[in-house]
C-alpha cells in the first residue's frame, strides 16, 4: 500500500525517452526527482501540510547560479485565478548570489522590501503615548517621521513664503460641532469637512477622486488659529487704548495728514 511501506519499493516511476528516471515514488510516500531541472507547468494538489512539530522548515527555494546575469529577476508568485496575491522576489547579482530581496502583495514587481498594491488595514496595534509618527509619502513609501508629526516645517523645504491674512474672518465662518461617530458610537467634537470645504478648502483632505471631502487637516488649522489670535489681539489692544484715553495710531496719522493739508492751504 502506498504510504505504508519501508521506502525500498517503487510504486510509481517516470522515465524520459532515453529511459532515464526523472521521478520515483516509493512505497512509503517519498517522492524523488532526478536530473538538474524538473519542470511542471501546472500542478493540482490539495492542502499542503507539514509534519507535526516540524520546527524550522524550508518552504520553497529557488537556486540561482552565476549563469544568470546581474539584475536578472528571480521570483515566484502565489496567484488566484491568474491574479498575483503573494510574490517572493529577488535579483541575481551575476556571481551566483541574489540581492534586492523583496515581498510583494498584489504585485509581481515589489519596489520595496515589503510592497503592497492595494489597500492596507491594521488591528490590534500597540497603543503608546509617545514615539515617532509613521507617515505615508506621496510616492506611497512609509517612513519614520522621527517625531510626532509628518509635516516638515524647516524653511529649507519651503519657498514663496508670505504672511497669512484674514485668518480671523475665516475662523469666524467655521462651525465647531459635537457628534457621535457612526462606526463606533464614540462622542467627539470637531469640524465637518464639507462645511470647511465651503469656507477654506485648503484645510480639507479629499477621497482618492480629489473631489469628495474626507477629513480636516487639523495640523494646518493650527497656523490659522495662531494668525487669528494675533489679529484679534491687535483689535483688543486698539480698544484698550481708546478706553485709556489714548488716540489710536491710525487716527493720529489721519489728523497729521489733515493738519498738513491745512498748513499748506494757509501757506497759499
Amino acid at each position: 500500500m502506498w504510504g505504508a511501506g519501508t521506502g525500498t519499493n517503487t510504486t510509481f516511476q517516470v522515465t524520459n525517452n532515453a529511459s532515464t528516471t526523472v521521478m520515483r515514488i516509493l512505497d512509503n510516500g517519498t517522492t524523488n526527482f532526478y536530473g538538474s531541472t524538473t519542470t511542471i507547468d501546472n500542478l493540482f494538489q490539495g492542502a499542503l501540510s507539514f509534519p507535526s512539530d516540524g520546527g524550522v522548515l524550508s518552504w520553497v527555494d529557488m537556486p540561482v547560479t552565476s549563469s544568470d546575469s546581474d539584475n536578472t529577476v528571480e521570483s515566484y508568485s502565489a496567484q488566484i485565478d491568474g491574479n498575483p496575491v503573494l510574490t517572493v522576489y529577488g535579483q541575481s547579482d551575476g556571481t551566483g548570489g541574489v540581492d534586492n530581496l523583496r515581498v510583494g502583495v498584489g504585485t509581481t514587481t515589489p519596489w520595496r522590501t515589503f510592497s503592497v498594491s492595494g489597500t492596507v488595514a491594521m488591528t490590534g496595534l500597540t497603543s503608546s503615548t509617545a514615539g515617532n509618527a509613521i507617515c505615508i509619502l506621496a510616492s506611497g513609501d512609509v517612513v519614520n517621521a522621527g517625531g510626532t508629526a509628518c509635516t516638515t516645517s524647516s524653511k529649507r523645504f519651503k519657498k514663496n513664503i508670505i504672511p497669512l491674512e484674514d485668518a480671523l474672518s475665516i475662523l469666524m465662518k467655521l462651525e465647531a460641532v459635537e457628534y457621535d461617530r457612526k462606526d463606533n458610537g464614540k462622542h467627539e467634537i470637531g469640524l465637518i469637512a464639507e462645511q470647511v470645504n465651503e469656507v477654506y478648502p485648503f484645510l480639507v483632505e479629499y477621497e482618492i477622486d480629489g473631489v469628495t471631502p474626507r477629513g480636516v487637516d487639523y495640523l494646518h488649522l493650527t497656523a490659522l488659529i495662531v494668525q487669528a489670535v494675533q489679529e484679534q489681539q491687535v483689535q483688543i489692544n486698539s480698544i484698550n487704548r481708546e478706553k485709556q484715553g489714548e488716540t489710536p495710531f491710525n487716527i493720529i496719522l489721519l489728523i497729521t495728514v489733515i493738519g498738513l493739508g491745512v498748513l499748506v492751504i494757509k501757506k497759499k
